[in-house]
């Protein structure tokens, strides 16, 4: 008896499998093999691999509470929440941010893209520096991320930063340069930034 599978099921079962081997050992074979099927059954559901991927960069955004702009007392504190739990989906999946990285946006997310540039022209942004903000703000988190699951990062030996002293001032400083304060530094610093294009903020 032939085995009925939803799309839903499919990329559950690819995101387990990403889990397992990371986004360069994800196959379409893989998934068939962790369903219990052969690969061209997959092809009924996803014309191609790249197909699958922009399924799986949609349920794990779907899995994490985004904020909505309403809860929020202005645009700065809904852009860094908005920064934060994006980074927050991509980190629940080994290589999600590889897996997001290339994407093309589905009709929901095109649907959240437009309410969040319409959001920022009514707090005073044209269209068009709106959507530069939340393309280069997502790119940003997209590239933090790859970097951030590419591997644990390894320390300087000491007799190095020995011989660059205002570098080893920098990590007695910020010893977790990497980490979350600095993420937020970054998205902080970007708004404030971004601020220099709002009518209200312009030095």
């Amino acid at each position: 008896m032939a085995i009925r599978l939803t799309k839903e099921e499919i990329v559950s079962a690819a995101l387990t499998v990403l889990d397992e081997v990371g986004i360069d050992g994800l196959t379409t074979r893989r998934v068939a093999d962790q369903l219990g099927i052969q690969s061209p059954t997959l092809y009924w559901h996803f014309k191609n691999k790249r197909a699958l991927l922009d399924a799986m960069a949609y349920r794990m955004m779907g899995e994490v509470a985004r904020p909505d702009p309403a809860d929020f007392p202005d645009w700065r504190s809904w852009l860094r929440a908005e920064a934060e739990a994006f980074r927050t989906a991509l980190a629940r999946y080994r290589d999600g941010a590889k897996v997001h990285a290339g994407s093309s946006p589905g009709p929901e997310q095109v649907s959240d893209i437009d309410h969040h540039i319409t959001y920022l022209c009514n707090a005073g942004f044209s269209p068009g520096d709106a959507a530069r903000a939340l393309f280069v703000l997502g790119r940003f988190v997209v590239g933090w991320m790859i970097e951030a699951q590419s591997g644990e990062s390894r320390m300087l030996p000491r007799e190095i930063l020995a011989q660059a002293p205002f570098l080893e001032r920098a990590v007695a400083e910020v010893p977790q340069i990497g980490g979350p304060d600095t993420f937020l530094w970054a998205v902080d610093t970007f708004i404030k930034g971004m601020s220099r294009h709002h009518p209200n903020d312009r030095l």
